[in-house]
This record gives structure tokens, C-alpha cells and sequence, in this order.
């Protein structure tokens, strides 16, 4: 999880969320949302499963200058 696009639905149960109401816990360096207090514990017992759903930024392949080769 290098760089991480802005995260948009719980982990868990894949409903929005409200940043400033919502629970959140730290993660490995990245602060985790989620819809209500019951999906943390969801969260802990296998984060690598909800993990795979939090959408990951993929590096964007570097551009070929214009006309083909240099």
C-alpha cells in the first residue's frame, strides 16, 4: 500500500462512510474507515481479506516520447 487513492467505502461491508462520525483504527501506517463500530473487529480478525478491497493507487507506465523512438 505505497500510495493509496483516497478511500470512499468501508473495508467491510463496502457502505460510505463519514470521516468526521465515523470509527477508523491505524493500520500499518494508513488510518483504515469504516460504516459503524461493528466492522472494526470484522477488520482485525483478517485484515488481509478487507485489506484487498481498499483501492490501491497502480503506478502509471512512463510515457514514450511523442513520434515513437528518440
Amino acid at each position: 500500500m505505497a500510495a493509496d487513492k483516497p478511500q470512499t467505502a468501508c473495508p467491510v461491508s463496502r457502505e460510505p462512510f463519514d470521516k468526521a462520525k465515523s470509527p477508523h483504527i491505524d493500520y500499518q501506517g494508513h488510518r483504515i474507515y469504516f460504516c459503524c463500530d461493528k466492522c472494526p473487529a470484522s477488520f482485525k480478525k483478517d485484515p488481509a481479506k478487507y485489506l484487498a478491497k481498499l483501492p490501491v493507487e497502480q503506478p502509471s507506465a512512463p510515457s514514450a516520447p511523442e513520434g515513437g523512438k528518440s
